[in-house]
């Protein structure tokens, strides 16, 4: 590991902070809001964030990809009618832009939502692209940083660690070999 940036109980903590936010601010909903998760790398964030949660919600995600042009696509839209309703979108990281832009795009011409929350634990701005507005937003990270842990991976691999943190350059080598060999079990 090269550098903690979030720790468990920073994780916890934000989760807990935001919970309790978000509770408050969804307290009238007319129709019972939706809490979407950005697959795969919100899911952890997205579970401990939904336990704190003090009003009934839906759960769904969706799951975004580069299609064969590299443009994104979903490869998987929201499992419920979205239409009038509250819809928070859980990111992991918001980097370039692209994807929450486009996310955002989607569900206001296909479900004309009441509102969208957009909630996400690093805001990362580096390599912004596009303008996003955040409403919430765990940790902002100005640096060029690769970030592990808590559902972010590494080619698909590392999800399971309990923290946030920058691998060191050895631990990159080491996965890609593993994968290379295909022996990547992480």
């Amino acid at each position: 590991m090269k550098q903690m940036v979030l720790s468990e109980y920073n994780l916890r903590a934000i989760a807990a902070e935001f919970a309790h936010s978000l509770s408050e601010d969804l307290a009238h909903e007319g129709k019972t809001p939706i809490f979407c998760c950005v697959m795969m790398g919100a899911f952890c964030f997205m579970s401990d964030l939904m336990k704190g949660i003090e009003s009934d919600i839906i759960c769904d995600y969706v799951q975004p990809a580069k299609g064969p042009d590299g443009a994104l696509i979903l490869e998987k839209d929201l499992s419920h009618d979205a239409s009038g309703r509250t819809i928070v979108l859980i990111e992991d990281i918001v980097d370039t832009g692209e994807t929450l832009s486009f996310l955002l795009r989607h569900f206001e011409s296909k479900y004309h939502p009441k509102r969208v929350i957009a909630v996400t634990l690093i805001d990362k701005t580096a390599h912004r692209k596009e303008k996003v507005r955040l409403d919430y937003v765990g940790k902002r990270i100005e640096d060029d940083v690769y970030l592990i842990g808590y559902g972010i991976n590494y080619r698909g691999y590392v999800r399971y660690v309990p923290y946030v943190y920058v691998p060191e350059e050895e631990e990159t080598r080491r996965w890609d070999e593993e994968i290379a060999r295909g022996e990547g079990n992480r």
